[in-house]
């Protein structure tokens, strides 16, 4: 049994452009939540978090909080709030 879950993370918008690419795959520890993968991706990404207070995370199209619990086979998306007129 592994102690990893694959999960892939989609981003949106200004979230698309901060990191450069639509979908990434990540490899995390078993019981990681979300809080862990976006400090993971704040890391690796600045420009991702400091927009970090604007960020709407959904899991499995499910709006959710930092302390969701990932599952293999998650998905992740990570967007800006929606503007216009």
């Amino acid at each position: 049994m592994s102690s990893e879950v694959e999960i892939t993370v989609k981003f949106f918008a200004s979230a698309r452009d901060a990191v450069g690419d639509k979908n990434l795959k990540m490899s995390l520890k078993k019981g990681s939540k979300v809080d862990d993968i976006m400090k993971s991706l704040f890391e690796d990404y600045p420009e991702l978090e400091e927009m970090k207070d604007q960020l709407l995370i959904s899991v499995n199209k499910d709006r959710t909080g930092k302390d969701e619990k990932l599952q293999d086979g998650d998905e992740v998306a990570i967007m800006p709030p929606v503007t216009g007129g």
